[in-house]
């Protein structure tokens, strides 16, 4: 059984919402912005640090997280897809001298991702010693999903709109599997969101 003595979040929050027509990280869920889920939930699994990586808005983005204990990290080059985030994200996490042994990586549209279930994917990941811990849910694995510092490097290679599904479906024998049905509700649209408010 591994011992992990530290978990970082990356929550990738620069995205354009061009299906959502503003910007959906702000998009009210039970009272809270979706992004404020998110940020709740990781730091509720002890996440430590928290990063949110941001795009555009970053100024209205940041006010969202107000009495959060998280990081925001601007990606400048958000233009170039979700892999320009989580590059971001690893990166500040490595200079910013966060001893970390894992991250656990989420979007910020997953409203019913909660921080019990992502501390029951950091406890699957130390009684499996899985180098991948991936949320699965709609006959896919995705994200939330918890990697370990092995996989950093891998991580960093990504490139354009490339998430780290990729990297969770390129490697079976590394992933522990984390039922998580709750993942598969997401908000891409209006439509989306008034369905599920």
């Amino acid at each position: 059984m591994s011992e992990i003595s530290k978990v970082g979040a990356v929550i990738l929050a620069a995205g354009t919402s061009s299906r959502f027509g503003k910007p959906k990280q702000l998009a009210l869920f039970r009272g809270q912005s979706l992004l404020h889920h998110a940020a709740a939930a990781a730091t509720s699994a002890g996440c430590d640090p928290v990063l949110v990586v941001v795009g555009e808005g970053a100024a209205e983005i940041e006010a969202a997280l107000a009495g959060l204990a998280c990081e925001v990290v601007v990606n400048p080059g958000w233009q170039e897809g979700i892999a320009s985030s989580i590059r971001i994200g690893l990166q500040h996490l490595a200079t910013a001298d966060h001893d970390i042994d894992a991250i656990l990586l989420l979007a910020c549209d997953q409203p019913l991702v909660d921080g019990k279930s992502l501390r029951e994917m950091i406890h699957l990941h130390e009684a499996t010693s899985k180098t991948i811990v991936a949320s699965a849910y709609a006959e896919t694995l995705g994200i939330p999903a918890l990697f370990e510092r092995s996989c950093f490097p891998a991580l960093l290679e990504l490139t354009g709109d490339r998430g780290a599904k990729e990297l969770i479906l390129s490697r079976p024998d590394d992933v522990a599997s984390f039922e998580f049905p709750n993942a598969a509700v997401d908000i891409d649209t209006p439509t989306d969101h008034e369905r599920l408010s």
